[in-house]
């Protein structure tokens, strides 16, 4: 079982990447020379881009991607959430277009009530189980959370072809598509952390790009209490009994006094646990998980007998997507929901909606159509 021991205070990624003990310096030395190369590998990779000798790929209508230049949580999915709910708002038809992680297949996740056409091997988000395949957990999640429907695909150029011939949308949102250069975007939207302009490259940091490759960006927000605009600051706003409610079940407050039982397996996991402290809860218990882990039954079964002891067993949105076919029928079952405050939310919104149908700019040459 791919339990993780440990403090709440730091993962051992955080740990080699920013601690000032002897041991992480001298590893952060011993791994400069591939960071070195990583980072070579990057910059020729993006100059050919820049000089047209590798092909970007148009698919027809506006295109807004959403990524950042490290690994790890920069706040993307609270982002994506907020972006694409507030475009519904606005009467846009939006389909979310992401990677999906490792070798999963690309896949189709709709929300209820969407017709599902004959022949359509689509996921029905809120029953994603039955599929008898896991789904990537953000884009479930992302699913639940917008009542928008999301493909995954590792080529993001055949990912957004297919959301516009199954749903003809008026935008796509590129979850995590800073990188990938290949497809032509109207718009880059890069979230930054306040450590990311000081840190290093892959893998003595946590850059996948670096703090230069800023420039491509169309808009900059600063994550973490950064005193600039625009901003992103994640907010846990309640708790709910399963990623699928849309109501919040219990307020943050709540947590006051009560002992919980916390795991996760996400890439920082230390953020929520602090977030669980700093709401006044008493940790009893806590495991991490490697990030994406795939969760068994057995998993769901070892948890709950290491929280004996806990009024709350309490994960993040992200780890109880893959727990729904397990986890519904404990009551001391709760899931951290945050939200994303978003300043000058409004501008960002107006600079959206007003994108035009795609056409050559810097972002794309040069590029071909989507017919080959």
């Amino acid at each position: 079982m791919a339990w993780l021991e440990g403090s709440t205070r730091m993962s051992p990624w955080g740990y080699l990447w920013w601690s000032p003990s002897a041991a992480a310096r001298l590893a952060r030395a011993v791994l400069a020379p591939a960071s070195w190369g990583y980072g070579l590998g990057v910059r020729l990779r993006n100059a050919l881009y820049d000089s047209g000798r590798l092909r970007v790929h148009r698919v027809g209508v506006p295109v807004v991607a959403v990524g950042n230049i490290r690994v790890g949580g920069t706040g993307k999915t609270p982002f994506v959430i907020w972006l694409v709910g507030r475009l519904r708002e606005r009467g846009k038809r939006v389909v979310i277009v992401a990677r999906g992680v490792g070798g999963d297949r690309p896949a189709v996740l709709v929300p209820p009530r969407v017709a599902i056409p004959a022949g359509e091997d689509w996921i029905v988000a809120e029953r994603w189980w039955e599929s008898q395949r896991l789904p990537a957990d953000e884009a479930i999640l992302l699913c639940l959370r917008t009542a928008t429907p999301v493909v995954t695909d590792p080529d993001r150029v055949r990912g957004c072809r297919r959301a516009i011939a199954a749903f003809a949308p008026d935008l796509i949102v590129l979850d995590d598509g800073f990188q990938h250069r290949r497809l032509a975007r109207e718009l880059d939207i890069v979230l930054l952390d306040s450590n990311d302009r000081r840190a290093r490259m892959l893998p003595a940091g946590p850059l996948r790009e670096p703090p230069s490759a800023l420039a491509r960006a169309d808009i900059v927000v600063e994550c973490r209490g950064a005193a600039v605009e625009p901003s992103l600051v994640r907010r846990p706003v309640g708790l709910v009994r399963g990623p699928e409610r849309i109501e919040v079940d219990e307020p943050i407050s709540a947590l006051a006094g009560r002992r919980v039982f916390a795991f996760a397996g996400i890439a920082r996991p230390e953020s929520f646990f602090s977030a669980l402290e700093q709401a006044g809860a008493t940790i009893v218990g806590h495991r991490r998980f490697a990030d994406h882990y795939r969760y068994r039954e057995r998993d769901w079964l070892e948890i709950r007998r290491r929280a004996a002891g806990a009024q709350w067993i309490v994960t993040t949105e992200k780890d109880a997507v893959k727990l729904m076919p397990f986890a519904s029928g404990d009551d001391r079952f709760m899931v951290l929901r945050i939200a994303a405050d978003v300043e000058p939310g409004d501008q960002i919104l107006e600079r959206v909606c007003q994108l035009d149908a795609p056409r050559r700019g810097h972002h794309d040459r040069p590029a071909e159509s989507s017919g080959e």
